[in-house]
This record gives structure tokens, C-alpha cells and sequence, in this order.
């Protein structure tokens, strides 16, 4: 590290930023910000560059003011846009001493900017009254490889731990058929009743995630995974989720007894049994925030009713998804012997979806409802639920979660809530609607009615006043990008109990 005052270093900087960039011309040093909230802060070196556009400049000297930068500069940004000016003529630099800790978030932080963010490697001569001798471009780290599982998982129920590896041996075969190089497999033995399952031996198997970058990415996972386990037949199977495993762990019956793994996933020591159960139950990413799928015939109507038994809590406070229980009956009555696919997702939590989606899986996170009802081959009807905005401003979402939860830097601490997660959606203009789609694709919103429901066609507007035609949820994001990223920094920088 420099022996040398930050101040002092963007003081040289300043009298010389040619250093930097040829055209790079002095408006301010520490420029002050504020807004009506009484957010403020310094920027360390404000310049106009050859082009006329504003650049933010913020100096630093060491590791431990790494993330720190990257959290000033998303929070001059868009005190300089309250200011008046467009987001599309301010760009960034941060110009440090030491890249050690900076250069990874750095890297993460220009692969989602949306601004012009540049880095640049300060050499300070500290002798005397110092000078910079020289500043030379800093390039990101390239994209890394996705990592982790994929959330749709099959478990396959063994009479013998024999059995149990051929199943093991054949899903190898085949995922290597297929290209898919990442296969994570637990073996559960049941410690219970043995008279109260049909097989001890249990292997839970998920596949490596296959498009980290797409919202709808279980829908193509959920393909991918049909087509490995099919035709591998055993006594038992049924499909699994990050919900369902922890309820393995959380039992007394069954046991974790070690775990396979092919790719990201071998057994080479970087990876281990508690790894894979973190992934499992999706607390490596976030994904064990109520995610639940299923599939059930309503002629068979006591996997049917244990099925619609299930989803309900999920959707119990979800606006327009309430009305579920009614089209689960109505669904059953029109077709009895349909195979109906239900997938349910994050049933209201905002803040995790920030938390854990930003920049751009956020959608990922949100709310997510899919039914799919399949008879004699052909999709009869589907029912999509989402989150959607209204398209008005509604209040600001800092001010939201800072009353709902208080700082958002201690959110971990104090845990999510069904009635505040709620009351912060309606504080956004965010709701939950519900769209259906039949074979002939006409598409209808669903609607509660009573203990029913209606369908109105898609293009009627709904008779209610607080609403205009909805607006999606990816211009929700765009509209108040600055300020999630700016909640985003506050969600994740370290704090005190």
C-alpha cells in the first residue's frame, strides 16, 4: 500500500488527468451531492472529458475500501441523474493503488453497468510531495462458467445399494451422451420404519446449471433432467426441489451418506458432502424460497388432492393467486384424465430477489406460477402467474425497505416476512396476476370471484381504478435500476449485529 493520504492522491490526480485519459478536463474535487432524502456523499474528482460527458472519478489506496468504491460510485451516479443529468452522459473510473480485492468485484460490476466504468492502476511516487508517475488501464476478469444445480431434481427410491449404483452408473452414461458434464447425486438411506417405505436407498440427483442467464431457465432444465432419468426404472421416483431436500435433512429418518459428483461437481477435495447439500437445498443460491414442483392426474384423486394441498400456502397471499384451489376444480372437472405440471416460485419476496438475482437474474426470484395441462399428447391449457407493475412511480423502494425492515444493511439479520414482504410489493405498485392460455391460444386473465372465478379476455381492461394495463416487471427494473443497485450495495455491505 501507497504511504501516501488518499486526499493527497487525488490531489496529484487532479492537476494532472491527462494520466488518465488525453481530454480529461477539472470540474471539481470532492463535488458534494444531495438529495431531498438526505442521501449525500463527496465525489472525489468530478471531469468532463473531450465529448463533454460528466466522469466520476473515485480514488482509492486499499483492499479494505474495495466495495466501497463500487458502492459510492452506484451512489453518485444516480445522485448526479436527481441533478439533472442523464444517466447516458455520466461514465466512472476508479483509479486505486491496489487491485488485489477490487479487481473481482470490479470485473462482476462492469459486466452489468450499464454506464461506462473503466479501472486504472495508479503508480504513486511518494518521495518528497509525491507525484503520479503513471496510470495504466485495468481490464475485467472474463465471464466464469455457471455454477450450481439446476432447481428441478429427480430422486430415485432403490431397494439395494446395488441398485442404487447401476441407477448412479447409467445416469453417467447417459448425461456424457448428452454433454452435459455436471451431475450431482446424495445417497439417503432410511434409518426409519422399514415397513413404512417401499425402498431404503435413496439417490437425489440434480444436473449442473445449464443457462445461468435465463429467467426461464428450469423450464429447459426441467427438459434436459426428463431426458436423463428416462427409462430408468426403479421401485419408486418422484420429483424433488430445494424444499423437498431440506425436509430430507430435517429428517430423522433419512440419513445423508455421501455424494457423487461428475465436472464442477467431482470428488477431487474442493468439494464435499456438505457442498452438496447446501446446493441441494438451494441455500448456495437462494432457491429454497418456497419452490415447488409437481405433477398429479385428477382421476387419481389422492396424489391430486395431496398435490393441491401443497400449493395452496404457497399462493394463500398472493392477490390474484388465491383464486388456484378453484382452477385446480374447474381444471379437474373439464379434464379428468389431463396430467396437469404445476411449478410454483418465490411467492412474494422482493427483497431476496435483489439480494440474490441483481443485476440480472432479479426476474429469477420473483414470483413465478406454471401450470401446464397435457391430455392424449397435446396442451390443453396453461395458467401463468406473475409479478406485475402498474407503471406508476409508487414509492421509493429504499424508503420501502428501510421502513419495513429498517437498515437495509442488517435485512439478513432481521429475515424475511410473508405480511411486510407483502405490504412492500403494494408499496411499489407491484401485484400478482394470473393468465390463462387455451388449446386454441386465446389468452384470459384470471380473477378472484367469490369462492370462483372469472375469465376476462386478454385486451379488456379490469374494471379498477388504482390500475392501468400492466406493465411488465423488466420495466419495473429498468425504471428504478439506479435505486435497486444503490439497495443492492446497502443489502450486502457488512454490518454490525
Amino acid at each position: 500500500m501507497v504511504d501516501m493520504p488518499e486526499s493527497r492522491i487525488r490531489d496529484l490526480l487532479a492537476q494532472d488527468l491527462s494520466v488518465l485519459e488525453p481530454g480529461l478536463r477539472l470540474v471539481a474535487r470532492e463535488r458534494p451531492l444531495k438529495n431531498s432524502s438526505g442521501t449525500r456523499g463527496f465525489i472525489d474528482i468530478l471531469a468532463r472529458d473531450a465529448h463533454g460527458m460528466f466522469v466520476v472519478i473515485e480514488v482509492k489506496r486499499s483492499n479494505s475500501a474495495a466495495r466501497e468504491a463500487l458502492h459510492e460510485l452506484a451512489k453518485y451516479s444516480e445522485l448526479l441523474a436527481l441533478e439533472g443529468h442523464a444517466a447516458e452522459n455520466v461514465r466512472t473510473i476508479i483509479a486505486s493503488t491496489v487491485w488485489d480485492e477490487l479487481l473481482a468485484a470490479f470485473s462482476n460490476e462492469v459486466r452489468e453497468h450499464r454506464a461506462d466504468l473503466r479501472g486504472y492502476q495508479l503508480t504513486v511516487d511518494a518521495e518528497g510531495e509525491g507525484r503520479i508517475m503513471g496510470a495504466e488501464r485495468v481490464m475485467p476478469l472474463a465471464a466464469s462458467r455457471p455454477f450450481g444445480v439446476s432447481q428441478v431434481h429427480h430422486i430415485f427410491i432403490c431397494q439395494t445399494a446395488g441398485e442404487r449404483d447401476e441407477v448412479w452408473q447409467r445416469l453417467v452414461t447417459r448425461a456424457k451422451r448428452l454433454g452435459l458434464k455436471d451431475l450431482l447425486a446424495v445417497d439417503f438411506d432410511w434409518h426409519g420404519a422399514p415397513d413404512t417405505v417401499v425402498g431404503l436407498y435413496s439417490l437425489y440427483v440434480a444436473i449442473g446449471v445449464l443457462c445461468a442467464q435465463t429467467d426461464d431457465e428450469w423450464m429447459i432444465e426441467e427438459d434436459v433432467l426428463a431426458e436423463l432419468v428416462r427409462d430408468i426404472r426403479t421401485i419408486e421416483q418422484e420429483s424433488g426441489y430445494a424444499e423437498k431436500c431440506t425436509a430430507m435433512l430435517l429428517s430423522t429418518s433419512w440419513e445423508p451418506q455421501g455424494f457423487r459428483g461428475t465436472g464442477f461437481f467431482s470428488s477431487d477435495g474442493h468439494f464435499g458432502l456438505s457442498d452438496a447439500l447446501r446446493e441441494l437445498s438451494g441455500m448456495a443460491r437462494g432457491t429454497n424460497q418456497n419452490f415447488y414442483f409437481d405433477t398429479a392426474r385428477p382421476a387419481f384423486g389422492r396424489r391430486w388432492n395431496a398435490m393441491v394441498e401443497r400449493v395452496v400456502p404457497l399462493v394463500e397471499m398472493c392477490d390474484a393467486w388465491t383464486v388456484l384451489p378453484a382452477w385446480f376444480a374447474d381444471t379437474a372437472k373439464a379434464f379428468p384424465d389431463s396430467d396437469v405440471a404445476v411449478t410454483v416460485r418465490n411467492d412474494r419476496d422482493l427483497v431476496m430477489a435483489v439480494y440474490c438475482g441483481w443485476p440480472d437474474r432479479m426476474r429469477s426470484y420473483l414470483p413465478q406460477l406454471h401450470c401446464a395441462v397435457v391430455q392424449n399428447g397435446k396442451r390443453v391449457r396453461t395458467l401463468e402467474g406473475a409479478l406485475v407493475w402498474n407503471g406508476y412511480p409508487g414509492s421509493a423502494i429504499l424508503c420501502g425497505v428501510e421502513e419495513l425492515y429498517g437498515d437495509p444493511g442488517r435485512w439478513g439479520l432481521v429475515g424475511s416476512d410473508p405480511i411486510r414482504d407483502l405490504r412492500l410489493l403494494r408499496r411499489a405498485c407491484l401485484r400478482h396476476v394470473l393468465v390463462e392460455m387455451d388449446a386454441d391460444g386465446v389468452l384470459s386473465f384470471i380473477a378472484p370471484d367469490g369462492d370462483s372465478f372469472t375469465r376476462t379476455r386478454q385486451g379488456t381492461v379490469p374494471d379498477d381504478a388504482e390500475w392501468r394495463p400492466v406493465a411488465s416487471v423488466e420495466d419495473f427494473f429498468t425504471y428504478f435500476r439506479d435505486e435497486l443497485r444503490t439497495l443492492y450495495y446497502r443489502l450486502t455491505m457488512p454490518t454490525t449485529a
